[in-house]
């Protein structure tokens, strides 16, 4: 009989991360073939046994990950792809894939780097000259905010929001209104001070 699955149970058997029940559900599947006879047999439920299989895949790939990860990387994750076995209908794993990123030390050292460089660039250089500062009355300071999602129900489990879309928008008004107050009382101050 041909497996229908994508595990490669020698693999996992050999790796050293695999514990004692899962090489005995590896060993079962070896011998059955099929991820629902093995369940079976081992008087497991379906999903039990995938579940088990899949932490036994990860943790040997986790194990792998770092003897392979390049100097100054991290791991981000993995990312797997599937397909609909025709015959079974089961889900097999099709491709799976590692992701990493640079680490943050080495980002750290990298815009210390940079900064130093461009500090060294500047050595020498004049003092900044002040500037007067013109300003225009007829012209509207405009405050900018982006992001918000009005729109969306993401604040409940975001932001512990309890309340409706509209609330928002009030709220969000309310508060660039008391910006808008805010500036226009400075500005007052401004002009009795000068």
């Amino acid at each position: 009989m041909k497996s229908t699955h994508n595990y490669n149970v020698d693999k996992l058997l050999a790796a050293e991360s695999t514990t004692k029940k899962q090489r005995v559900a590896i060993e079962a599947l070896k011998k059955y073939k099929t991820v629902a006879e093995t369940a079976r047999k081992l008087g497991v439920r379906k999903r039990t046994l995938q579940a088990m299989l899949a932490l036994a895949n990860k943790r040997m790939l986790a194990a792998e990950i770092d003897t392979l990860m390049p100097d100054k990387q991290v791991l981000k994750g993995t990312s797997t792809l599937y397909r609909t076995n025709e015959d079974t209908g089961e889900k097999e794993e099709v491709l799976q894939w590692v992701k990493t990123r640079q680490s943050d030390e080495d980002n750290l050292e990298a815009i210390q780097h940079v900064t130093s460089e461009l500090v060294k660039e500047l050595e020498g250089k004049k003092n900044p000259v002040d500037v007067e500062v013109e300003t225009n009355d007829e012209l509207l300071t405009v405050h900018v905010s982006t992001d918000i999602h009005l729109g969306q129900y993401s604040w409940a489990a975001g932001a512990g929001f309890r309340g409706n879309k509209q609330a928002v928008a009030v709220t969000y008004s309310k508060k660039y209104g008391e910006v808008a107050r805010n500036v226009a009382s400075i500005r007052e101050v401004e002009d009795t001070v000068s």
